[in-house]
């Protein structure tokens, strides 16, 4: 969102550095740009000096020497590469420091998006993995077809008496209610990955993403029918 947000501006600046000199937008934003240029501007109304964060964090706030749009225009794949560049390295470096992640999945600065988010066809299975991935200890939600199913992570399952509370690990590996689901749609990943189980949740394979979902959505239905969701 944050690189959408970057290059509509960017592309907007252009649009009005292209104005006539007598069009209001170019008279009123070249106004900003001498009022941030000179240390005068409050940010908080001022959208020129709000885009120099932007710019100051990929080191291109020299752009502002020159209110030339070809300029602008020369350097505009660099900075979007740059301004992509920088977006991914906050995520990897805030996704290797995340300790509340049920899924801790380690990335690389290169590394590619995960295979199944273009499974185009399989949009539904690849959002509840996706849920999945970005679920915390603290809040885990499925959303299927308009209806929200939320685990009570911090408190005991009330559909077994195993005393454990409703954690991913223990709704997906160990409650004993969705035992028959557990044996008909994970049975073989949980072969492979007998050592860690957690493993199956970073698979990237699309048949093991396949069981997972599945089993997900049969158990949830099993959970809101006991409890009468």
């Amino acid at each position: 969102m944050s690189l959408k947000v970057f290059k509509n501006t960017y592309n907007f600046i252009i649009r009005i550095f292209n104005y006539e000199e007598n069009r209001y937008p170019k008279i009123c934003f070249t106004r900003l740009v001498s009022l941030h240029l000179s240390g005068n501007a409050t940010i908080e109304l001022n959208w020129a000096s709000q885009f120099n964060e932007f710019l100051e964090k990929i080191n291109m706030a020299y752009l502002w020497n020159t209110l030339d749009a070809e300029a602008w225009i020369n350097d505009r794949n660099l900075a979007f590469e740059r301004y992509q560049r920088y977006v991914k390295f906050q995520d990897v470096i805030t996704s290797t420091n995340q300790n509340v992640m049920n899924c801790r999945i380690l990335r690389s600065l290169d590394s590619n998006p995960a295979p199944y988010l273009s499974y185009r066809n399989m949009f539904f299975m690849s959002k509840i993995i996706a849920q999945i991935r970005l679920s915390t200890k603290h809040l885990t939600r499925f959303c299927i077809k308009g209806e929200i199913y939320r685990l009570e992570q911090n408190t005991l399952c009330t559909l077994c008496n195993l005393q454990e509370n409703e954690t991913l690990e223990h709704f997906i590996f160990v409650c004993p209610i969705y035992s028959a689901a557990r044996n008909h749609y994970l049975r073989i990943p949980m072969t492979i990955f007998e050592q860690n189980r957690s493993l199956i949740l970073q698979s990237t394979d699309p048949q093991i993403l396949k069981s997972v979902y599945y089993f997900i959505l049969n158990s949830l239905k099993i959970r809101s029918f006991i409890l009468n969701e």
